[in-house]
């Protein structure tokens, strides 16, 4: 085989898998971009969600003559708990399925 073609082999190789990992990180951007999306979204549910509880904690406790403001910072606690158990799952979750696809 001349040597001129194991010199464009190489760089035919070379360049091929250049090609390759710019195709893996433009793939991982974009699935990253669309998992910090679902974070964003669940974050964002789960913040309105825990709002919401809240002031309605609030309003009962001082419905009933109870301390409204420790309902309510105990209900934002408890919503603030929630929120971060789901984002645990969700990157615990995200982490397993990349270890197993990859």
């Amino acid at each position: 085989m001349p040597e001129g073609a194991e010199s464009g082999d190489f760089i035919s190789n070379f360049l091929s898998g250049f090609k390759q990992g710019e195709q893996s990180l433009a793939s991982f951007a974009e699935n990253s971009k669309k998992f910090g999306t679902q974070i964003r979204q669940n974050l964002q549910a789960g913040i309105a969600n825990g709002a919401a509880n809240a002031f309605a904690a609030f309003g009962s406790a001082l419905a009933s003559g109870e301390n409204g403001l420790k309902a309510f910072a105990d209900a934002a606690i408890k919503a603030v708990g929630q929120v971060a158990i789901q984002l645990g799952k969700q990157l615990f979750f995200r982490a397993l399925l990349s270890c197993l696809t990859h």
